[in-house]
């Protein structure tokens, strides 16, 4: 997850938050390529961004990992407030489904396997 508004040089408060998404097939399927866990797997690349980003100076209000209480009540408490305040709707939508794999995440299913499912 991933917000960031610039400038910050204006006189409008900004928040910058950066977390580094520890859920999900593509951690999923690079944790199990390095033969790690997808805990130990962020944790590698979460110190290597944090060099990267303090290398060019880049800075966050929030630079966390996924699986935290910060996280989670920061995310919720968002989520609440756009939910109240209608900026967020909630919609049905056909989505592919792999048919080999039994499930719909679009990066580890060949192509020649999708239907598509309501």
């Amino acid at each position: 997850m991933c917000f960031l508004q610039a400038p910050t040089c204006t006189t409008r408060a900004v928040l910058i938050l950066l977390w580094q998404d520890e859920y999900g097939t593509a951690t999923e399927a690079k944790a199990f390529e390095e033969g790690v866990t997808p805990s130990e797997l962020c944790a590698k690349y979460h110190a290597i961004h944090r060099d990267i980003y303090d290398w060019f100076k880049i800075k966050f209000d929030v630079f966390g990992r996924t699986p935290t209480a910060q996280q989670t009540e920061i995310t919720q408490a968002m989520f609440k407030r756009l939910w109240e305040e209608g900026f967020l709707t909630v919609q049905e939508t056909v989505q592919p489904f792999c048919a080999t794999e039994g499930h719909n995440a679009v990066r580890s299913c060949d192509s020649t396997s999708y239907k598509m499912c309501d």
